[in-house]
């Protein structure tokens, strides 16, 4: 019955321990968001993952090609260099990088912690946890000197991962308390929750699924930025496997499902082997073997790849839902290729129990009763050791103590969360008053605003109107004024008409008195009688030329004295001429009335235009015009 008992509790412990262990030799910081002044990059928590570790090593590499350094440049290069074969997954390569870089140090002591403590992470990974503690405690030592609170919880965090390993709870609950006591006097927001996540762990392996869920949702909660981080996806796989145990299986299901893209994301094999095992686990549970074999193929596939020391446990589960669904064969073949690879020789205790217990169990069912008997006897040889790992009531005090400090926390936190919640809704409905006060006050001011653009209207439209109407007396006006024009225009022209009338009359006037000049000149003298009585007749006739300038002013009142002004170079004969001119009469016409030659008119034409200083005749004739 005892070790029925004990065969129930390792199965279930098995399944916890991945995500445990996983945790411990992979835990950041939790939110690279935030940087505190003493985070010096050395220790492997200052790094979020791969890609981050891995652009820092490639500055750093270049340092180590340059010589002249000083040595505390080429140990942080080295320390560097490490911290990426860490997250790369060679733990030997690492320690290799830890062990250059505490040497190159030797001079300068303080700086010998970080790499001292990297080292106690990398042997805790290669299972050596004596060698682990070793490092812590020279770290520890070191410390002592310099007094570096923060390296001092940084090595307590080292030192309960080795004591966590070896099974012994209590002392690692213990070494965790003290770091996270050091944090919260410091105020910390860089490291503290990866001692929170550790110590979830603890809880998780003392069966308080309750509080280690509450411990992990807390984190969750607190630290969504980082959903996409490798810690957050570690501490989600921690929590589901609490859900499990406290019956919350399709929730926990869901979860691992949603996280799968993550996982793939961080390019972290042996992240996304513990995200498929859970899964497979959980369908393990529910019955659904063929789906739970295919899952737990694909992670210890994947572990293989890697060389894991996961491997033993993944390995384990695997055998055994094998055993379950009667594939022997397939799992002595699995067996056969799996007693001396390296994982199993790193395994641990309980891991190695589930392993022997599991090949017993299949060479039982195979009738191989001698392979069986080899088995169960490693298996019992274990089992004993295992029941030496008991836990005083000290671990379940200092749980108990931090569980209740921790829920006093809570109540505090919900006690400000409810006061602060007060405030906001008094200040919620103060500010609810100023909104209507406010809405109230925009009601009024948009109906001012409508009232005066309503008067505003009614005084455009009143403006409007009184535009149209001066726009129709200044259009009225306009008529009359065109009106007149035209008048003016036609009196204008009349007058125009009747210069031009008598001026054509002077010249039948003059031409008339050439005549009778001729006349004389080739006529004998006795016809003077004849002669006479054409004298008389013309001058009976009316004086043309006075009577020409009086109508050609009242047509151009204002050329005579337009000209002048324009042009006062011009003789009373020249602009005489000019008004013959300016009435279209011909040169001829011209001729007649001044009693000159038609070569002397274009003569006169020419000299008047060179004393206005006009060259051309259209030039000369437009000035006319608008004289």
């Amino acid at each position: 019955m005892m070790i029925q008992n004990l065969k129930k509790y390792l199965w279930k412990f098995s399944q916890t321990v991945i995500c445990l262990t996983f945790l411990l030799v992979s835990i950041k910081v939790s939110s690279q968001e935030i940087h505190c002044s003493y985070q010096n990059f050395w220790f492997k928590a200052d790094y979020k993952n791969l890609l981050h570790a891995e652009k820092e090593k490639n500055k750093h590499e270049t340092i180590l090609e340059t010589k002249g350094l000083h040595d505390t440049v080429y140990a942080k290069a080295q320390n560097v260099i490490g911290i990426y074969y860490d997250y790369a997954g060679y733990p030997e390569k690492a320690l290799a990088c830890f062990s250059k870089a505490i040497t190159l140090l030797k001079k300068y002591p303080q700086k010998q912690i970080a790499p001292m403590v990297n080292s106690a992470t990398e042997n805790n990974i290669l299972g050596n946890f004596e060698l682990a503690l070793k490092w812590s405690n020279k770290a520890y030592k070191l410390n002592k000197k310099f007094n570096n609170p923060i390296y001092q919880a940084h090595i307590y965090h080292s030192i309960a991962a080795s004591y966590l390993y070896k099974g012994n709870i209590e002392k690692a609950t213990q070494y965790l308390l003290k770091g996270i006591k050091i944090l919260e006097a410091k105020n910390d927001k860089c490291y503290i929750w990866q001692l929170k996540i550790t110590l979830a762990g603890t809880y998780l392996q003392s069966n308080n699924y309750r509080f280690a869920a509450d411990l992990l949702e807390d984190y969750l909660t607190k630290n969504k930025a980082d959903s996409d981080s490798k810690v957050y996806i570690i501490a989600t796989v921690n929590y589901t496997e609490n859900l499990i145990a406290l019956d919350q299986t399709n929730n926990a299901y869901t979860i691992l499902n949603n996280i799968i893209p993550s996982a793939k994301k961080s390019g972290d094999k042996e992240l996304e082997a513990v995200v498929y095992a859970k899964i497979a686990n959980i369908d393990d549970l529910r019955g659904n073997k063929e789906k739970a074999l295919l899952q737990y193929a694909n992670a210890y596939q994947m572990l293989s790849e890697k060389k894991s020391k996961y491997t033993m446990l993944i390995f384990s589960n695997y055998i055994t839902v094998l055993n379950e669904t009667k594939k022997y064969k397939e799992a002595i073949k699995l067996i056969n290729e799996f007693r001396n690879s390296p994982a199993y020789v790193k395994s641990h205790t309980h891991e190695r129990y589930e392993y022997e217990r599991s090949i017993a169990e299949i060479y039982t069912q195979t009738a191989n009763w001698k392979e069986s008997s080899k088995a169960f006897e490693r298996a019992m040889l274990m089992c004993d050791t295992l029941r030496m790992h008991e836990n005083g009531s000290g671990l379940n005090a200092m749980q108990a103590k931090f569980q209740t400090d921790f829920q006093r926390e809570k109540n505090e936190i919900l006690k400000n969360n409810n006061e602060a919640l007060k405030k906001r809704v008094q200040a919620e409905r103060r500010l609810t008053y100023m909104y209507i006060i406010a809405s109230l006050s925009l009601i009024v001011f948009i109906l001012f605003i409508l009232r005066g653009s309503r008067l505003r209207a009614r005084l455009q439209k009143e403006a409007l109107k009184s535009v149209e109407k001066e726009r129709n007396y200044l259009e009225q006006q306009h008529i009359l004024e065109q009106e007149l024009s035209n008048s003016q225009k036609q009196m204008i022209d009349e007058k125009q008409r009747e210069a031009t009338s008598m001026a054509l009359q002077m010249a039948n006037y003059y031409d008339s008195l050439n005549s009778i000049i001729e006349k004389l000149d080739n006529a004998p003298l006795t016809k003077t009688t004849e002669i006479r009585k054409e004298l008389k007749q013309i001058a009976q006739q009316k004086n043309y030329w006075k009577e020409f300038e009086i109508r050609f002013k009242n047509a151009n009142p204002d050329f005579e004295n337009s000209i002048i002004e324009k042009y006062p170079m011009l003789t009373k004969n020249d602009i005489q001429f000019c008004s013959l001119l300016k009435l279209n009469l011909s040169y001829k016409e011209i001729a007649s009335l001044l009693q000159i030659s038609y070569e002397s008119t274009v003569t006169k034409k020419y000299r008047i235009k060179k004393k206005m200083g006009i060259s051309e005749d259209e030039e000369f004739e437009r000035i006319l015009s608008r004289l």
